[in-house]
């Protein structure tokens, strides 16, 4: 039985999925199994997986295919076929460091860590590989970690900056929402640092993150950015251990939907969507962060101006 699953959704992805796929065959802790997900793909990126995994002989490898149903739902089928004892996820057009799971593994043993969180920053073709030299872990409480994650500053993770004990999310029913196409790790992470007892914290860029055209974070569609709102904000009003109100958590991922989502709507359809998520410039005044106050300050005295600032940066 191997240590780690790594789950990895595969969509479309042909011009990224070889460098993706080659940076986890590089890594320095081998005791891994790769669980690839084709989630209906109509290009040849399942073609380029196989030749590119076809030499591997010390990592089993795993190719599931199924039909167009999405991230969540893709990762959900991966989880049910993993047999490691922690989970990670992967996206097929990003690249990890060469010691990600060595170091993050390190961490897990070192605290017994039911879940443990790097860094990561973005990428271009042009930096895609310049990795950073990386360091040790510390453990940290989890409602010390909910507050540096709140302004986004100090410290900001995802899904796929995180090890997690398998029998951790198992024992909870934790799976991802498959109705939700937009930023469905958020909540998966809140939901993971709610209900565990120790976590550890990297301050390392493991995770390169690449953004582009086509990619998820930039053909998001309004229908889509609301099914993601409202999934977020039910799962993070049931969490049991939040050391703050899940209103300020929900309005401070709501403003960064709205920061993300004017760079695709005109301003008739950001205020609209901004009505429709029912955001207040007024009620987030409460997010404890300078960026948030100001930019929620721009937006009471001009919304225009606001939507300009989005849209510029």
């Amino acid at each position: 039985m191997p240590k780690v699953s790594v789950i990895f959704p595969m969509y479309n992805v042909s011009a990224y999925v070889k460098e993706s796929v080659k940076s986890i065959l590089n890594q320095t802790f081998r005791d891994f199994e790769l669980i690839a997900v084709n989630d209906g793909s109509t290009d040849n990126t399942e073609a380029i997986f196989e030749e590119t995994t076809q030499d591997t002989s010390d990592i089993t490898i795993k190719l599931i295919k199924k039909e167009n149903g999405g991230l969540a739902d893709a990762r959900n089928k991966g989880l049910d076929a993993a047999q490691g004892e922690y989970i990670v996820f992967i996206d097929s057009d990003d690249v990890i460091h060469p010691r990600y799971l060595e170091v993050l593994m390190n961490d897990a043993k070192r605290f017994d860590a039911d879940a443990s969180f790097s860094s990561f920053k973005y990428v271009d073709s042009k930096t895609l590989f310049d990795f950073e030299e990386t360091f040790g872990g510390e453990l940290i409480d989890k409602q010390e970690l909910m507050w540096l994650l709140l302004p986004r500053k100090k410290f900001f993770t995802a899904c796929w900056c995180m090890l997690v004990k398998k029998s951790l999310l198992d024992k909870n029913k934790l799976r991802f929402n498959k109705q939700v196409k937009f930023s469905v790790d958020r909540a998966f992470i809140w939901k993971v640092i709610d209900v565990s007892n120790r976590i550890s914290i990297n301050y390392s860029q493991l995770y390169h993150y690449y953004p582009h055209e086509g990619s998820i974070m930039t053909a998001t569609k309004k229908e889509n950015l609301l099914s993601g709102v409202e999934n977020f904000s039910r799962e993070i009003r049931s969490l049991e251990h939040l050391p703050f109100d899940s209103e300020i958590l929900i309005n401070r991922w709501k403003l960064g939907v709205l920061h993300s989502s004017a760079k695709l709507l005109s301003f008739d359809e950001y205020r609209s969507l901004r009505e429709e998520i029912g955001f207040s410039y007024q009620e987030a005044m409460r997010i404890p962060t300078s960026r948030a106050k100001l930019f929620c300050l721009i937006g009471i005295a001009s919304e225009k101006m606001l939507y300009t600032i989005f849209v510029k940066y």
